[in-house]
């Protein structure tokens, strides 16, 4: 599935995709649909995606706030795969944000680059 390139990318920049993040699910309308953008975007609001008409010409942006990493994200996926060529359209995948845990800090450092806290704590 489509979920694997974009895994894939987020990998390489350190992202395992655990991370709640927000995520644009793209769903497109062909010739010969059976509902309308309009009536996609009804049949995607109870299952709590936002959904901007204006954002995406021809088709649907469906935005949520989630991680990307797991079996209920695949499931999801292709639920609405399955959604959409039910009805004429084409889910052509998602995007979202890379999401890499902060650094930690670095120690409170001397002039020497020992640290006065650590070697001076009692």
């Amino acid at each position: 599935m489509k979920n694997g390139k974009v895994r894939k990318a987020l990998t390489a920049h350190g992202d395992d995709g655990s991370a709640v993040r927000h995520v644009l699910h793209f769903l497109v309308r062909h010739d010969g649909a059976t509902c309308s953008e309009s009536e996609m975007a009804e049949l995607l609001r109870p299952h709590g995606f936002t959904v901007d008409l204006s954002k995406y010409e021809g088709g649907v942006i469906a935005e949520e706030y989630r991680e990307v990493a797991s079996d209920d994200f695949d499931s999801l996926t292709q639920t609405l795969a399955d959604m959409a060529t039910a009805r004429g359209w084409e889910y052509d995948g998602f995007e979202c944000a890379v999401e890499v845990a902060p650094e930690p800090a670095p120690a409170e450092r001397g002039s020497r680059g020992f640290s006065f806290k650590r070697l001076f704590a009692g």
